[in-house]
């Protein structure tokens, strides 16, 4: 995370287990503060929400990971 002051402007996501990626080497993707709608802002209520536990970023409330086949669907 990039910090503007007291506010959180940048996050960084490193994915270390994608289709195509070296895990030696993750793919990080960054997501910038934006208006209207900011998905910094809306991330970062998630984590809240979801709490801090070590699995995936996007899971069930059960903790088990959402498929990329629900992603996909476009639910």
């Amino acid at each position: 995370m990039k910090r503007n002051g007291n506010n959180i402007d940048t996050i960084k996501l490193s994915l270390r287990h994608c289709k195509h990626s070296n895990p030696a080497e993750p793919v990080n993707i960054f997501i910038y503060h934006a208006q209207p709608i900011c998905p910094v802002n809306l991330l970062l209520t998630y984590l809240n929400f979801r709490g801090t536990s070590p699995y995936p970023l996007f899971c069930w409330p059960d903790l088990s990971p959402i498929s990329r086949q629900f992603f996909m669907r476009g639910v």
